[in-house]
């Protein structure tokens, strides 16, 4: 399915099949965050029933929006961390120097203890058998 990052996203693909809302700014350098307002659970649902997803989204002055290659990727390791166990890599794109990258794992316990107080993980689909 085809899932529009809201605001920009809908722009270039007004055809989705739904929206999503990952804030580049959570993704910016020093910045990192996974915010408790954008958890973005239904599409959890929707992984587990199609298996991936497509997100569009787009970004001013740059070849790939921060969203992609920070955001995302946090919300992934996230939540597969907290599904799946400790030990899920965070997956950033290679032009994210090593030194940014083992920042931002540090980070990774805090967001996933923040995602386990929000959401009760026995409510996840059931399908959803393979990390994100």
């Amino acid at each position: 399915p085809l899932v529009a990052n809201l605001r920009n996203g809908l722009w270039y693909s007004p055809q989705c099949n739904q929206t999503c809302y990952f804030k580049s700014t959570d993704g910016h350098p020093g910045k990192w965050d996974l915010s408790p307002s954008r958890l973005n659970l239904h599409l959890l649902s929707t992984l587990s029933q199609h298996g991936a997803v497509i997100i569009a989204d787009s970004s001013r002055g740059k070849e790939f929006p921060d969203s992609f290659s920070r955001t995302v990727p946090i919300w992934c390791a996230t939540i597969n961390n907290a599904l799946f166990g400790p030990g899920e890599p965070l997956l950033l794109p290679s032009w994210i120097s090593e030194a940014e990258k083992n920042a931002i794992s540090e980070k990774l316990p805090h967001f996933v203890q923040v995602f386990k107080a929000l959401v009760n993980c026995s409510q996840v689909p059931k399908q959803l058998l393979i990390p994100v």
